[in-house]
């Protein structure tokens, strides 16, 4: 819980660092799905009699740059998300180590030793691979998913109907995990002290 705090208040203080690697990451996605509508623009064009050369070489020409581009956004993005999770990383560790120095010797005697070292070695890169990966993986997967409905509903509403009927099943199992899914990670991790525990 402190750890999670911690993290709460350092994120708080890196606006401006989480906003960019969030933005960098929705042109990546935006990019991603631009070319599958210039492709087929492209196979479109090739299809019909009597189009110009000029006109193919240009759309594969924009497709080729397209995914050049979305390659660079995307090693930037992947960059500042590894860069920011290891500075959260560090930073989290050295908070944890501080509370525990901090802590009554009795305190810390009473823990066991592989809970201590569960503490600052699998929580803290737990949050730290959330901030990495997970949270840059939503971005993507949410926009991703609201562009391919709009797409979809401007290729044809009756394609979109069954889609959308799912939503609501969707949203019933998303909630359904979200409210049992605490005691499950809270679990796994306490046998992650006993194995620690044990090792130690």
């Amino acid at each position: 819980r402190e750890v999670g705090a911690f993290a709460s208040r350092m994120l708080r203080t890196r606006r401006s660092v989480i906003v960019a690697l969030l933005v960098l990451h929705a042109l990546a996605a935006v990019a991603g799905l631009v070319v599958p509508r210039l492709l087929g623009w492209l196979v479109d064009e090739v299809a019909a009699p009597g189009t110009l050369v000029s006109t193919v070489d240009g759309l594969a020409l924009a497709v080729t740059s397209v995914v050049v581009v979305q390659a660079i956004i995307t090693f930037f993005a992947l960059r500042m998300s590894t860069i920011f999770g290891q500075d959260l990383l560090a930073e989290s560790r050295e908070y944890v180590v501080r509370t525990v120095l901090g802590l009554p010797l009795s305190k810390v005697e009473s823990a066991s030793t592989g809970d201590l070292v569960t503490r600052v070695t699998r929580d803290v890169s737990t949050m730290s691979m959330s901030v990495r990966f997970g949270l840059p993986e939503t971005v993507i997967a949410g926009l991703t998913t609201l562009l391919t409905v709009v797409a979809m509903l401007v290729n044809s509403w009756l394609l979109t109907l069954p889609l959308l009927l799912t939503v609501p099943l969707l949203i019933i199992a998303a909630r359904r995990y979200v409210k049992r899914a605490p005691k499950g990670y809270i679990t796994e991790g306490g046998t992650y002290s006993q194995i620690n525990s044990t090792f130690t």
